[in-house]
């Protein structure tokens, strides 16, 4: 599962065991470094769905970062 999630940035999760509901955090970027409180600034949303692998993250405050999962 792909996450925008503000100042934390992108995080990519995997349902590690589903009858628990347990996700695990297998990969992120984080798109504002200087802080990770929970307000209005950072990654508003990603697409992961372009068939060449590559994944768009918009941020807030400081634009469209292209990235690859491998």
């Amino acid at each position: 599962m792909f996450e925008a999630n503000y100042s934390v940035g992108l995080q990519v999760l995997e349902f590690a065991d589903l009858s628990r509901q347990d996700l695990e955090t297998i990969a992120s970027f984080d798109t504002y470094p200087d802080h990770d409180n929970s307000t209005f600034v950072g990654a508003w949303s990603v697409y992961p769905y372009l068939p060449s692998g590559v994944i768009l993250v918009s941020d807030i405050d400081n634009g469209l970062f292209v990235l690859e999962f491998e």
